[in-house]
């Protein structure tokens, strides 16, 4: 009994990590969220659909000139303080 409860088992792992019920190629869906309302927007976004803040980067870093959000008080790139 255990050793066919344990092929069993690996069995169904095996189905949920390659999807189990899903016919075809899953398509990916890419999300990015909104820094100022925390809305899912589509991924080539540019304004939020919910609050209409831009979803670009605008905001350079003085030590590396790394691009950040808008809002952001540190560099996601390096960690300097952002004015």
């Amino acid at each position: 009994m255990a050793d066919g409860t344990k092929d069993a088992v690996r069995d169904v792992a095996a189905a949920v990590g390659e999807g189990l019920g899903t016919r075809g190629a899953a398509k990916e869906v890419r999300i990015l969220r909104c820094h100022k309302c925390n809305a899912d927007n589509e991924a080539d976004a540019r304004f939020c659909k919910s609050c209409g803040a831009p979803l670009a980067k605008t905001k350079p870093c003085p030590a590396c000139s790394e691009l950040n959000d808008p809002d952001a008080r540190f560099c996601d790139h390096c960690g300097n303080a952002l004015a």
